[in-house]
């Protein structure tokens, strides 16, 4: 038997799966971890996470050498898992492995697409911190980042069950199950190492983020740094006929603007020395 159904409704099979999976399902806190590998059948049990609507929905599978069962914790992950194993289940085209690998197949299916845009949407904000033209890209950043982390723990989980699954303990898949289980598992392998690439980018990309402010920072430091050089010497100059008794200066008509021609030539001076050593 094959058959898409919500946790509400699984007294159902419950003639079938028995009153131990039936508890284990409906206990306030949901048991099953992963996979669980029986004698006569296997559970797999993980969250859906919706990429588009970054949502989590759960789903345990109950599979043994004549039913399928897809239990949805939720409403929504009903309607996906009708959308995706619907019409194999229902009309019994595909045994129980075939609709197994169906399943996953279409649940993985435009993940690589979507992964490949974020690469895009991390590359164009790369693009607008490096011209400078860059707005609010820590958080948008930051945002990508906790996306990737959970689609990183998403694939994590599904490569925890098939590795569990393809060690087949209790025989119950065919070494044809087993082949369509190998396709998946390298599947997800390969989104899981896409999705720590990403996140390894971003990580690259905000260091280069960093340093592009320590380098703002520094070069404005420089300036600053500079400036108050230049003007120190005309700051000892102002504090020394800023003091209150008489120079032979002031008696002298020239004595004014001797002091300014001194100051300039000061100035002169030291944007002529920096300039030599680079400094500005």
């Amino acid at each position: 038997m094959q058959k898409i159904l919500t946790l509400s409704n699984i007294s159902e099979i419950s003639g079938i799966i028995g009153g131990k999976v039936q508890k284990l399902l409906s206990g306030d806190r949901h048991q099953i971890e992963f996979f669980c590998s029986f004698e006569d059948f296997d559970l797999l049990s993980f969250n859906y996470h919706e990429i588009k609507d970054k949502q989590d929905s759960k789903i345990t599978i109950y599979l043994d050498k004549e039913n399928i069962f897809f239990i949805c914790h939720e409403e929504p992950m009903l309607r996906v898992a009708e959308e995706l194993a619907g019409t194999a289940a229902s009309d019994g085209s595909l045994n129980n492995e075939q609709l197994l690998y169906h399943f996953f197949a279409r649940l993985l299916k435009n993940d690589m697409a979507w992964l490949d845009e974020y690469e895009l949407r991390i590359t164009d904000n790369e693009d607008e911190f490096i011209s400078g033209e860059e707005k609010d890209f820590t958080r948008k950043i930051i945002s990508l980042r906790k996306d990737l982390l959970n689609f990183k723990r998403y694939y994590q989980q599904l490569e925890l069950i098939f590795d569990e699954l393809l060690a087949n303990e209790n025989d119950l898949l065919s070494d044809s199950g087993v082949r369509y289980c190998g396709i998946i598992q390298r599947r997800i392998d390969h989104l899981l190492n896409d999705a720590v690439n990403l996140r390894d980018y971003i990580a690259m990309v905000l260091d280069s983020y960093q340093s592009q402010l320590d380098y703002r920072q520094n070069n404005l430091m420089k300036v600053f740094t500079v400036v108050t050089a230049i003007f120190l010497p005309l700051t000892l100059l102002a504090g020394w006929y800023g003091m209150n008794f008489d120079m032979p200066e002031f008696k002298s008509v020239y004595g004014y603007p001797a002091v300014i021609a001194v100051s300039a030539a000061i100035v002169l001076f030291l944007i002529i020395i920096f300039k030599k050593k680079k400094w500005m």
